[in-house]
């Protein structure tokens, strides 16, 4: 099976720092920084852990660096960070237990111990981590304590703790101290049987604690031990004496950090907005609020500077300087929910509403937003002033003659942006209808423009569910079959496709012009499954449609036909040499038309890329074969001009450049050829672009001796570099002739030049 994977470029730690622009197979992410799960520090460097990656930030200079699965990462789900100084190496865990360790040199090392460990029943959890030794971090988890070897890449002991969920963890005195949901316990360092939990003695009200409590944050500073219960913070010396140190009658204690040469306490409830109260105790015992900087303080390090690090779950990445409160602000995505993805001239427009499996909306505030010359914008009823409160849950997206954008609000509403101005369309001023029971609801399901310029729209439970604004400005609306209708493809003959979320109505088709609707499902097609997800029409006219069991083709024509019934046809495609039914069994959510008229089909396994005709599977991408971040995909465009792919899945947005692009009728005059030279430490592909959609496409040597041929993908040809003996092409120039597959005498004909240097 021909892979794309293939053509990935290798990534490791030091790789973070990437390219100004992707190479062909390589991956970009494009995920929110936004805000911070935890947060640590090496001598020059503090380490923010998001819900999905790391932001590497330069204390000096406050510049940044991002670090995901795509690039140096080998998970998504980011739960903590800790940096070890003596290793140099920076410990990464995930929500599912999985840890990885960057070390200085690059290296990534995976451990999988605690994922893969089976008896630990239910989800394994870390709340703290400890740097214990010199080569040893500590693990407060749901599970107990744990302490790893990072020389070795070992555990040292596990102690169980029968579910008592361990939140914090810490080293005073030759002893482990933990705390606990039920209260603190100790074990001597050296015990024996450390692993026992038996062996670890409680320490409670004769200690000056109360006799019931939970404990929440730990460590040690300055010949003390800080504990945190509930709302207040008690300190213990060395007799074991407990006192209470600060409190606060509304906000439990969330963190205690000892890292600088001050004590950091936050008192901060995560289910309150703007409460944090945080606190530098120093070594002589003072006690300073610090300036109101951080709202929803999750967690925080000071620096040799002095300088506070605030990891906030709130908004940004927060730090105290002097007095001062500064932030670090990463343009990206407001959050990971994608839900439509689509480009438009370069421009990647994504909204991030959900539909429930109920067909309830989910009520995400989001909004949609652009990605635009590397920039984000969001546009949401907190940004904007004209999208009004109640407009929730963007779905669908589409693209006037003129660049304006439509985003339907499954919610309520559909709301257009002319690039300058916006406009909230409803039932008031529009043919739109409400909700048949919730007449305040104007649902947007679906959005698309016929060949004429008109926009249809679908709304979702209405009486009237179709409604079409004319490009002279006027509305009008129409009923087919279903009132469950979500989204709208038009064919080549302006029939509109539709999907339908009613019980065994597969999809319908509606013709405006005889004003006709058919419901198409398994009883009068070759479709398996009624639940239809997705319908697009590719570059031949046929329309694919994807169910929860796989993709059906109607390459029928007239729809309404009577005389040549449209079933659809189930294609046959080949895997690794083994022919089977096209993607049986698969949920089928998003099926996207490259320039080559391959087709990129998203499921809840992965993505797929299949040939034009869909018999062949030309690539399968996942979560364990590549850095895809998530199986379940929700949707994907494709950039036509730069061949660029962008996935959408449950836990962020990817980008992979792949080799097709959009053709045009003709060759362009000097066709693209990059990289150009080609250097001898470079070993990937040699894309020449610009070229006519499927041009012959022939590589010589000066000498005129043919060493390659190929035909190109949509406008664009791919050469490895190699001759047909599969040998690296020697030192030299070659020169690329290109004509259009239709006429190989046709004067469209242009030639480029390659430097190959070995």
């Amino acid at each position: 099976m021909k892979s794309i994977l293939t053509l990935f470029f290798s990534f490791t730690f030091i790789f973070l720092f990437a390219q100004n622009d992707l190479k062909i197979g390589q991956w970009e992410s494009l995920l929110p920084f936004r805000s911070g799960r935890s947060v640590t520090q090496s001598q020059n460097f503090v380490y923010y852990g998001t819900e999905s990656a790391l932001l590497i930030v330069n204390k000096e200079d406050k510049t940044f660096r991002r670090v995901s699965k795509t690039n140096g990462l080998s998970s998504t789900g980011v739960a903590n960070v800790k940096y070890h100084p003596e290793q140099k190496t920076l410990m990464v865990i995930y929500t599912d237990g999985v840890i990885d360790l960057l070390r200085e040199d690059g290296s990534l090392t995976t451990l999988f111990f605690i994922r893969d460990f089976n008896n630990i029943v239910g989800e394994k959890k870390i709340f703290d981590v400890h740097v214990s030794g010199p080569e040893t971090f500590l693990l407060a988890a749901n599970y107990g304590v744990s302490e790893v070897n990072i020389v070795d890449n070992e555990f040292v002991f596990t102690t169980f703790t029968n579910e008592l969920n361990v939140n914090g963890i810490t080293e005073y005195q030759g002893f482990i101290y933990a705390a606990t949901d039920e209260g603190l316990y100790r074990v001597n360092e050296n015990n024996a049987f450390i692993d026992a939990f038996g062996q670890w003695e409680f320490i409670g009200a004769e200690a000056g604690l109360p006799a019931d409590f939970t404990g929440r944050a730990i460590d040690a500073f300055n010949d003390k031990l800080y504990l945190g219960i509930d709302t207040t913070l008690y300190s213990l010396d060395l007799a074991g004496n407990a006192e209470v140190v600060l409190t606060d009658p509304l906000r439990p204690v969330q963190f205690i950090s000892a890292e600088g040469e001050n004590l950091i306490v936050s008192f901060a409830d995560p289910n309150l907005e703007f409460n944090g109260r945080n606190y530098r105790i120093s070594p002589t015992g003072e006690q300073t609020q610090l300036v109101f900087c951080s709202t929803r303080p999750i967690d925080a390090v000071e620096d040799q500077n002095g300088r506070v690090w605030y990891a906030d779950s709130f908004t940004d990445f927060l730090f105290v300087s002097n007095g001062n409160c500064g932030r670090i602000e990463p343009n990206s995505p407001p959050s990971v929910r994608n839900n439509t993805l689509k480009v438009y001239n370069g421009e990647l427009w994504v909204t991030s509403g959900g539909i429930s499996l109920n067909s309830s909306p989910l009520l995400f505030a989001d909004g949609f937003y652009s990605y635009i010359d590397k920039t984000w914008t969001t546009y949401n009823r907190s940004t904007v002033a004209d999208i009004p409160d109640q407009a929730l849950d963007f779905v669908p997206l589409a693209f006037d003659e003129n660049g304006g954008v439509y985003a339907g609000a499954y919610y309520d509403g559909l709301v257009y942006y002319d690039r300058e101005n916006f406009t909230y369309l409803d039932d008031e001023n529009t043919s739109m209808n409400n909700v048949v029971q919730d007449m305040q609801r104007t649902r947007v399901g679906g959005l698309t423009f016929d060949s004429q310029g008109n926009l249809w729209v679908t709304n979702f439970l209405a009486a009237r569910p179709i409604s079409v604004m004319r490009t002279d400005g006027s509305w009008e609306n129409f009923v087919c079959g279903s009132t469950k209708l979500l989204d709208v493809t038009v064919d080549d003959f302006d029939n509109k496709w539709i999907v339908t979320l009613e019980s065994g109505s597969g999809f319908v088709v509606f013709d405006e012009v005889e004003n006709r609707c058919k419901t198409f499902t398994s009883a009068n097609t070759e479709m398996k499954d009624n639940n239809v997800n997705c319908i697009t029409r590719d570059r031949d006219g046929e329309m694919w449609v994807g169910t929860q069991q796989g993709i059906i083709i109607f390459e029928c024509g007239d729809p309404f036909s009577a005389e040549n019934p449209c079933t659809g046809t189930v294609r046959t495609v080949e895997v690794d040499g083994i022919a089977a039914e096209l993607l049986k069994d698969e949920n089928v959510r998003s099926i996207t038309i490259d320039g080559a008229n391959r087709k990129w089909v998203g499921t809840s396994n992965g993505v797929f890329l299949l040939s034009a005709d869909g018999r062949e599977q030309i690539a399968y991408l996942s979560e364990d074969n590549s850095p895809l971040f998530d199986n379940v995909i929700n949707d994907i465009a494709v950039d036509g001009d730069s061949g660029k792919v962008y996935i959408g899945t449950d836990k962020g947005i990817q980008v992979l450049r792949a080799e097709a692009t959009t053709g045009g009728a003709r060759n362009v005059a000097e066709p693209n050829v990059f990289p150009n030279p080609v250097r001898p430490e470079y070993n990937g592909p040699i894309a020449i672009n610009g070229l006519a959609t499927d041009a012959n496409v022939k590589i010589t040597d000066v000498n005129g001796q043919l060493i390659f041929e190929t035909t190109s993908l949509g406008g664009q040809a791919i050469w490895d570099g190699r001759d047909y003996n599969g040998r690296r092409a020697a030192s030299g120039v070659y020169l690329v002739y290109s004509t259009r597959t239709d006429n190989l005498n046709d004067t469209d004909a242009v030639f480029a030049k390659i430097l190959v240097m070995n």
